[in-house]
Order: C-alpha cells, then sequence, then structure tokens
C-alpha cells in the first residue's frame, strides 16, 4: 500500500502543471498511510518473541510423561551452556522456571537438558552460548501435551542417540517410542517424493500438503523396535492416525543435505534463471555440467567470482536443507526458498502461532517483511502479491553478479 502511493506522489511531483498545495496534501496522506500500515504491522507482527534463525542448532522436546519432558540439543560445537526460562505463554514477561547447565561433548552428538514442569502447556525459551566463539542462539518453543503428536513421540538411531533431524539416509533404521502407554503400535504413512519447489513469495499457492491424504502405502509397526527405511520418500509416524500431528522422516540419499546429483543442481537455480535457460541447461543432459558451470560464469563474468556465488548459494542450498526440511527437502519450502534468495534475516520473531522473518533495506531494494504460519510444524509464507517488487530486485542481484 505505502509502496502504491509513493509511486502515485512521485508521479504527481513530475507533473509539470503541479500546484504546491496538491504536493503537500498528497504528502501528508502519504505519512497518514504509511503510519496506519506500520501501525498495524507493528500490532500483528513485532509482538512475538524475538528469536535468532536457527542456524546451527537442531533441537526436540519429548515428554517423558505428564509431569517432565526432555529438551534434546545437536550442534557442532563441543562445549556450550544452554539457559531454559518458560513462561506461561510468548507475551508473558514473568519467569515461571529457569534452569541453566554447562555442556561439553562431542560435535554433532546428541545432549540431553531435563524440564520438571508439570503446566500442559507453555512457552519455553532456549539460549545457547558458546564461551569458547561468543556464538550464541535463542529460539522460543510452544509447548503442548495436550496433543498426541512430534513432542510425545521419540525416535532413537542404531547408535542409540535420540535423533532430532527430518531426514536419514536410505537403508537406515530408527526405533520409535511414545509416551502414551495404551498405543501398542504405531503408523507409518509412506509418500512418493515428488513434491516441487515453493513457488515466488508473489504466486499464490492453494494447495496444503495433508498427512492424512495421498498416502503410497499406510502400515503399523511395533513401538519400541527398530525400522528400516528400505527406499527413499517420505514417511509420516503418527501414535494416533485421527489427528495430523507426528513425525516427518525423509529417507534420502547419504549426500543429503549437499546436492550432488546434477538434475538437483540444476533444478535448484530455477529461482535465478529464465524459461529458456533453464530449458537448455534441462536439454543438454550430456553436456549439463558444462551448461551449468557457464551459466554461473555468465553471471558473474569471471570464475573467481562465479566461484564466490556458487558457494554461496548452494551453500544456502544445504543449510535449507539441513534446518528447514519438512515433508520435502528443506530448499522446496517456503521458508527455504526465501533464505536461498535472500539470505538470514536482519530479525526473526516467532509465537506459537508462526514465524517473522525482516530484512532490512539494501542497495537492490526496500526493506521486506515475511510472515510463515505454522501448520503442524511446517511454516507456510503468507504470501502477497506486492512481494514481487523486493523478489525481482534479489533476482536481478543475482543474475547480474551482485548478491551480497
Amino acid at each position: 500500500m505505502v509502496f502504491l502511493l509513493l509511486s502515485l506522489l512521485r508521479k504527481i511531483i513530475n507533473m509539470k502543471k503541479i500546484n504546491s498545495t496538491i504536493i503537500v496534501i498528497a504528502t501528508l496522506l502519504t505519512i497518514i498511510c504509511s503510519c496506519s500500515e506500520s501501525q498495524k504491522l507493528k500490532n500483528q507482527t513485532l509482538k512475538p518473541y524475538p528469536i535468532t534463525l536457527g542456524i546451527g542448532f537442531q533441537y526436540k522436546i519429548y515428554h517423558n510423561s505428564l509431569e517432565t519432558s526432555t529438551l534434546y540439543i545437536q550442534t557442532d560445537d563441543i562445549e556450550y551452556r544452554v539457559t531454559l526460562r518458560a513462561y506461561s505463554d510468548f507475551r508473558s514477561k514473568i519467569v515461571i522456571y529457569e534452569h541453566s547447565q554447562q555442556i561439553i561433548g562431542d560435535a554433532n552428538s546428541v545432549q540431553s537438558v531435563p524440564i520438571p514442569i508439570r503446566l500442559s502447556q507453555y512457552a519455553l525459551e532456549v539460549l545457547i552460548f558458546n564461551p569458547n566463539n561468543n556464538k550464541s542462539y535463542n529460539d522460543a518453543i510452544w509447548v503442548d501435551k495436550t496433543v498426541s503428536g512430534e513432542q510425545s513421540l521419540l525416535a532413537t538411531d542404531e547408535r542409540t542417540e535420540v535423533f532430532v533431524k527430518k531426514y536419514i539416509a536410505v537403508g537406515s533404521a530408527l526405533l520409535f517410542e511414545t509416551v502414551n502407554l495404551k498405543t501398542d503400535a504405531l503408523y507409518l504413512r509412506y509418500f512418493d517424493d515428488n513434491y516441487k519447489p515453493a513457488p515466488p513469495p508473489h504466486i499464490s499457492k492453494t494447495l496444503l500438503f495433508n498427512p492424512l491424504r495421498g498416502a503410497r502405502n499406510t502400515f503399523s509397526i511395533p513401538k519400541n523396535e527398530y525400522y528400516m527405511f528400505p527406499k527413499k520418500g517420505l514417511y509420516f509416524i503418527q501414535s494416533d492416525t485421527l489427528t495430523t500431528s507426528g513425525i516427518f522422516v525423509n529417507v534420502v540419499d547419504a549426500d543429503f543435505p549437499k546436492l550432488t546429483d546434477i538434475d538437483d543442481l540444476t533444478l535448484s537455480i530455477r529461482y535465478i534463471t529464465k524459461n529458456e535457460e533453464y530449458k537448455r541447461l534441462i536439454s543438454k543432459s550430456e553436456d549439463a555440467k558444462i551448461e551449468l558451470d557457464r551459466f554461473w560464469l555468465e553471471r558473474a563474468g569471471s570464475k573467481e567470482k562465479a566461484r564466490g556465488m556458487i558457494r554461496l548459494y548452494y551453500n544456502r542450498i544445504q543449510l535449507s536443507n539441513e534446518y528447514f526440511t519438512s515433508y520435502k527437502a528443506g530448499w522446496k519450502t517456503d521458508q527455504g526458498i526465501i533464505f536461498t534468495i535472500f539470505g538470514n534475516p536482519t530479525r526473526v520473531q516467532k509465537t506459537e502461532n508462526y514465524e517473522y522473518w525482516h530484512y532490512r533495506r539494501t542497495g537492490n531494494r526496500e526493506s521486506v517483511e515475511f510472515v510463515f504460519d505454522n501448520e503442524n510444524g511446517t511454516y507456510i509464507l503468507r504470501r502477497n502479491p506486492l512481494f514481487e517488487q523486493s523478489w525481482s530486485a534479489e533476482i536481478f542481484a543475482w543474475r547480474s553478479g551482485n548478491v551480497n
């Protein structure tokens, strides 16, 4: 709205036969509308709890019982301090529980922190600090013991380590357990992994993934027994088939979260290619690698700069896969495409229902905000045609070799 008004104002000012009074009125109207829009945004999106984007840490909460829970954390750091603070909800300032724990372990090992809170619902603040490099991370988690879903299911790998990620290599096995003592078996739904990348943020999307529909196979497995995943695809594990809650497990190649297949490498740059470029890239299968390298060289202008752009782009793809994977590979999700194209948000805020990303103004575009609604653990972007200008500006930066 503000952008449209500013555009209209510029047109008015550029008219030669303009009355100064009109300029003043138009300016005041723009300011009033801008303030109104900012206040509306503030009321809707600036109240959520501030967090840092979860790049670098993986975690999972499991409810051992109605009285106690456990937070499992995985990071490549070997020494860090975890501080937990609990609140009745995300907007409360009253701490109802606090605990700090120093952790020293192997890189990427899963560590546990007990949470002896008897409340059925609460907001949990997680702060992690590494004193060796001053790296810090914090998140806010909505804890809900009333739902038979992800927080009431626990998976353990063949090393007897708690499984906190959303993907696993084909041929691996997991053991599942649930806090629900009345459940003798768990239910698996299998889906072929043929999900397309999310469209750009200004293009509307109507179909949402429903884990209770479209499964190729549905079967049960005993709890507390290892199940080996025989083929690639998406598995959805539940203890209660009447809900949409459960655990997603993407069964992938051993190279994941990296992309190594030439077809995947080509598909992942679809956002920054023109139609004719993309058709050329996918049509020459024998020279696919050469064509892909040529594409990046044309964008960058030199081999050295091309290598830097390739490294930046595919590193974001890999991080998206590692941290945003849900029912499909992370780079294909709404959060994945925004992170890949725009990079790290300037500010991130969160409630139990949505996550908010703010990007400050750059030399390529104005500031922009994205809101993702939490749909059963998958974050879905609130799409808007007005995002087209910011998206186009960022795509132009990639195509002209001026991305930051």
